[in-house]
């Protein structure tokens, strides 16, 4: 009886914590769809963000998809290259590599026809279905203003 109390407080240690990595992997492989999706221009936004996700003052997916297209505004070809995924419960940091030429006005410079490539990293929280419910984001905007000729 005490090596069957002991093998289900053992079973029972482990189940959560096997949850909440299964649940890290799929909010990671989700990620990856979706940097897949947005490399193809191909996102469904309220696939993969909450209503309740809120960016620039507005609110749910289409607050995803306006900064999204403010990007492609200004570098239509841009790709993002994911060089590392790490996830922990219900956040997924992404380490990435952000290409694009610059063919369209960047806060009032015209465009310079310019190629650049910028470190970028991503910090999302996803909720229980698995939508963005948060999101952190970092550029090195210093290196493009130099690659684009903008900055010395």
């Amino acid at each position: 009886m005490k090596k069957l109390i002991i093998t289900l407080l053992c079973l029972l240690a482990v189940v959560p914590f096997s949850m909440a990595q299964q649940t890290a992997e799929r909010n990671k492989t989700i990620y990856r769809e979706l940097n897949r999706a947005a490399n193809n221009r191909t996102i469904e936004y309220s696939k993969y963000y909450a209503d309740s996700f809120e960016a620039r003052g507005l609110k749910g997916p289409k607050s995803a998809e306006v900064l999204s297209n403010s990007y492609l505004k200004t570098f239509p070809d841009l790709q993002i290259k994911i060089l590392e995924l790490i996830a922990e419960g219900d956040l997924v940091m992404a380490r990435c590599e952000a290409t694009g030429t610059q063919t369209g006005e960047m806060n009032g410079t015209p465009a310079t026809g310019k190629k650049g490539t910028i470190a970028h990293w991503t910090i999302n929280r996803f909720n229980a279905e698995g939508k963005i419910v948060e999101s952190w984001n970092l550029n090195d905007n210093l290196s493009m203003l130099q690659q684009l000729g903008m900055l010395k």
